[in-house]
């Protein structure tokens, strides 16, 4: 009777154990991006003053700008995504300049309270920008491929160009996103705000951008840190985006003060998640 008192009372422990395991389930993921830009073409008007090898150093440069590193720290509730390499620049000549958008950008996202908040640096300026959780109708596959160790599981779901509307782009098409998650890590997480599916996602495609993760360290010794921004005037995602189409129209208003005839330099911005 006392052994099997005591074998009882061991049973329990480790059932009780269990859920405190679980929630301890944490990790570190780093991303790498590549833009593709095969579609992509200068306005009509711009073309005409730039040398074809220039456009095509154009394109080529739009590309090298589009590469960085990422990496998303993450528990059972709550993720956070930012940027590890500095925005790019590049001068192609006195005239031309592309350069990323965003210096300082953190997605920090937390599943029990259903929020999601943005840090976006616009033109040195700090935003908060505080949203509710994305709910993405995802549509999932049975269609598999190995990634890394994983096996990975494709999904996908259609953004509608009144929800990819920005400052830049007033009416941008209908895009597939694709994802390819992995539910032997079962997080929600994953690159920039994108998440809700039945595991981690370890790549992900909108049409213009690839990001792949390149390395996962589970369960680490030094818990990685995982807090919200701070930093920024809060703005809700309505806010932000009436900010960013005034600062379009100065910004254009600007060039055609210093530029009347539309001759002059011109800037190529990419906006980075």
């Amino acid at each position: 009777m006392k052994k099997l008192i005591i074998t009882s009372v061991a049973i329990l422990a480790l059932l009780l154990s269990l859920p405190t395991q679980a929630q301890d389930f944490f990790g570190t993921v780093t991303y790498e991006t590549k833009l593709s830009m095969p579609d992509f073409d200068i306005p009509e008007d711009q073309a005409q003053k730039i040398p074809e090898d220039m456009q095509a150093l154009i394109k080529e440069q739009l590309e090298a700008v589009g590469q960085n590193t990422y990496t998303l720290n993450f528990n059972k509730t709550e993720s956070l995504y930012e940027k590890k390499e500095t925005p790019k620049s590049v001068d192609l000549n006195s005239s031309i300049i592309i350069q990323t958008e965003g210096g300082e950008q953190v997605n920090y996202t937390n599943l029990k309270e259903g929020i999601s908040i943005a840090q976006v640096d616009l033109y040195d300026k700090l935003f908060l920008i505080t949203d509710s959780v994305n709910n993405y109708k995802w549509k999932i596959t049975q269609e598999t491929k190995k990634i890394g160790d994983y096996t990975a599981y494709k999904a996908t779901y259609i953004l509608k160009g009144e929800e990819a509307k920005t400052a830049c782009n007033q009416t941008p098409k209908d895009r597939e996103i694709t994802a390819w998650y992995t539910p032997q890590i079962p997080v929600q997480f994953g690159p920039a705000n994108y998440g809700g599916l039945p595991g981690l996602i370890l790549e992900l495609n909108d049409g213009a951008q690839t990001i792949l993760c390149s390395q996962i360290v589970l369960n680490p010794k030094k818990r990685p840190e995982i807090k919200a921004p701070k930093k920024g005037k809060k703005l809700t995602a309505k806010e932000f985006e009436k900010i960013s189409e005034q600062k379009m129209k100065e910004i254009q208003e600007d060039m055609k003060r210093k530029y009347p005839n539309g001759n002059g330099s011109f800037q190529i911005e990419v906006i980075g998640n």
